[in-house]
């Protein structure tokens, strides 16, 4: 293979060598990506349907790895990360604030799951689920 090379192969192989290069470099020299849990753009205006957790989920480890309480004013989302401060705003007036604290809701079309006494404040017990918005605080 050496001969190869001093035969006039070797400007053939830096050529490939420096595509390959500035092929795998280009990767790199873009912006990271966000780390997961992290959007880049505001939530004001996330709508869809909140609910709140079940009862029987008080005592069982969250997300962050603390017990769910339900007297505490908790969420759940999807992405955001954990120690988010949101603003719920339920469409027919309800609104309160909680922290991101697990990951969910699971289930089509709705945007946070909410502890049971926030979903006491929002009004929201009787209902199970409402359309709302969120937004973050801090």
């Amino acid at each position: 293979m050496t001969r190869d090379l001093t035969h006039g192969n070797a400007s053939r192989w830096r050529a490939l060598w420096f595509a390959s290069f500035l092929v795998l470099g280009s990767g790199c020299a873009s912006s990271r990506p966000a780390p997961l849990g992290r959007r880049d753009a505001p939530l004001a205006g996330e709508r869809g349907l909140i609910s709140f957790y079940a009862d029987s989920l008080a005592g069982n480890l969250m997300a962050n790895g603390k017990p769910y309480d339900p007297n505490r004013a908790v969420c759940a989302h999807k992405s955001l990360p954990f120690g988010t401060k949101l603003e719920v705003q339920l469409d027919d007036g309800g609104a309160a604030t909680c922290v991101v604290s697990d990951r969910g809701p699971f289930v089509r079309g709705r945007i946070l799951d909410v502890s049971k006494s926030l979903a006491r404040e929002l009004g929201l017990i009787k209902r199970g689920v409402a359309r709302g918005s969120i937004a973050v605080i801090r």
